[in-house]
């Protein structure tokens, strides 16, 4: 089998198999409207309207979803909510984030995917490349002080 046809084989096969959902949670309607690109004619799961909050998927990100801590911008003299899980409360984040997603998921009932997208800071300290290096240092030295 070539590489080009496995390529269309690997695919294709979730489609005829059904195994697993795409979902689709970008603002799209100009895609609708200008493209005329049907998201479900490729079994794509969207929400009502193309909406970006909706029925079948809610996405959060980290400066709408409790008191996430970051650094704006990767900027160490930037801290949102402290800066570093160290220098913030988990009480005051986990009853703001309750309140967030009663707020956009107020369906009780509530069926599809909720998506907690971190960007600015990564739970894993060796995954905060890039802008967050910086940041890392911070945290870094925020931890040998708490000890001295």
């Amino acid at each position: 089998m070539s590489f080009r046809a496995l390529n269309l084989l690997v695919a294709l096969l979730p489609m005829v198999t059904n195994t697993f959902k795409v979902y689709w949670n970008v603002p799209s309607a100009t895609c609708r409207t200008k493209y005329d690109i049907d998201f479900h004619e490729y079994k794509i799961e969207t929400n009502k309207n193309l909406s970006f909050y909706g029925e079948k998927v809610v996405i959060f990100y980290e400066f709408v979803f409790g008191t996430y801590p970051y650094y704006k911008g990767y900027n160490e003299n930037q801290p949102i909510n402290g800066g570093t899980p160290q220098n913030s409360s988990l009480k005051e984040h986990l009853e703001v984030v309750k309140k967030n997603i009663t707020d956009r998921i107020p369906d009780e009932n509530f069926n599809g995917l909720a998506v907690v997208d971190l960007e600015e800071w990564r739970p894993l300290f060796d995954e905060n490349f890039y802008g967050l290096k910086r940041v890392r240092g911070e945290t870094y030295h925020s931890e040998i002080k708490k000890e001295e």
